[in-house]
């Protein structure tokens, strides 16, 4: 299971066109921020966790941005980042008050039975 986030993301660095995208898995946070400038996808914070891969990945993000953008951004073959801590992230762009990158609460045994 790897980590999914929401973030605000000002299309095409224009603050005045904000939109709140959810389920980014890592690999989009990087064409988000290629695509968009870096200091545009701002408010990250992770929200849960799903199953995925870098082959399915480069799939989805082919179909979502384009198999040429992927291609231009991670090269043709090889595995995609899936650590955000990869990314080098400013800490100003994550949202305020967020959980620390990558690291969900333990629930206590009570929270886990319910």
């Amino acid at each position: 299971m790897k980590n999914v986030y929401r973030c605000n993301v000002a299309l095409g660095g224009d603050l005045g066109q904000v939109v709140v995208k959810n389920g980014v898995t890592v690999p989009e946070l990087v064409i988000l921020r290629y695509v968009h400038l870096p200091t545009s996808i701002t408010n990250i914070c992770l929200t849960g966790k799903e199953k995925y891969d870098s082959e399915g990945e480069r799939y989805r993000l082919g179909k979502a941005y384009s198999d040429e953008k992927v291609v231009e951004i991670f090269g043709q073959f090889g595995e995609l980042p899936m650590d955000i801590k990869e990314l080098k992230i400013d800490p100003n762009l994550m949202e305020e008050g967020a959980k620390p990158i990558g690291k969900f609460e333990k629930k206590s045994e009570s929270e886990e039975e319910d």
